[in-house]
């Protein structure tokens, strides 16, 4: 009789561990989410703009290639460069720092990052310069306002969204604009989010 009791005990645990598994891999697949566009939430065509335009596209190619202008200084420079090479190299991105950038044709310089003042409270903007169909921009800029100290977090935020990242609300489902699972891409942005996350691995890995 008692052998019998824990037998059911023991199936009722497993019943148990087995609907809390489902759970966790239910959560776990909701938000292997989506916030790479186009998404289910947000999918307009990607549009050429300056600060203003507010369109988000994804980056045309695999290759990124990147240059910070002169009008950043020495120490931005530095954490773009470190940003760029630790966080977004080890995807399947293939992330390079370009010596000599080019502004028109065919190979042009994916990512320009520079100081430029920025619209409304906002630190930094992310624009596409050159969009080439559907979703897909060429080359995209990054404004920083200018005498503001670029921090980690800022700079893997905006080029996160030249890679073609979303925030919460455009996501899919929609997220929490400051769901953890974010990563860099929470907003506001705050000094300790300056990394991209595995989700957004697990979403540029799919893509490129």
């Amino acid at each position: 009789m008692e052998s019998s009791k824990r037998s059911i005990a023991r199936k009722a645990m497993t019943a148990v561990i087995g609907a809390v598994a489902v759970v966790i891999a239910t959560a776990a697949t909701v938000w292997a989410a989506d916030n790479l566009v186009p998404t289910q939430t947000y999918s307009p065509t990607c549009s050429a703009g300056g600060d203003t335009s507010g369109v988000l596209c994804k980056t045309d190619g695999g290759w990124w290639y990147f240059y910070s202008q002169s009008s950043l200084e020495a120490g931005d420079k530095t954490r773009v460069a470190d940003v760029l090479n630790d966080e977004y190299a080890p995807t399947d991105l293939a992330v390079a720092q370009d010596t000599s950038p080019t502004y028109s044709g065919a190979d042009e310089t994916d990512l320009i990052l520079k100081e430029s003042a920025v619209p409304g409270t906002n630190d930094g903007i992310t624009w596409c310069n050159d969009p080439t169909s559907g979703y897909e921009c060429d080359q995209h800029y990054v404004d920083i306002q200018p005498d503001l100290y670029s921090s980690r977090g800022l700079i893997c935020h905006e080029a996160g969204h030249a890679v073609g990242l979303t925030h919460g609300a455009q996501a899919y489902p929609v997220q929490s604009q400051t769901d953890p699972a974010l990563g860099c891409l929470r907003t506001p942005i705050g000094a300790t989010q300056d990394n991209l996350g595995s989700q957004q691995v697990t979403n540029i890995n799919l893509i490129y």
